[in-house]
């Protein structure tokens, strides 16, 4: 990736970590990229379902519901 492309990235970054606050978006302090958060209010019936070939991926994933 050019020097470019790096810089740009990390300015996208930095106005990401602007507009949200650090419970929503943050900024990886030693490697390239970030984290998001997303909150959402769901009625209290709401289920997610994961299918998938091998619980090892699963796993591995680190899903959450």
């Amino acid at each position: 990736m050019s020097a470019e492309d790096l810089e740009a990235q990390e300015d996208e970054l930095l106005a990401l970590a602007s507009i949200y606050d650090a419970d929503e978006f943050r900024k990886a302090e030693s490697v390239q990229g970030g984290e998001t958060r997303i909150y959402l209010d769901l009625p209290q019936n709401f289920k997610i379902f994961v299918s998938g070939n091998s619980n090892e991926s699963l796993q591995n994933s680190g899903f959450e519901y």
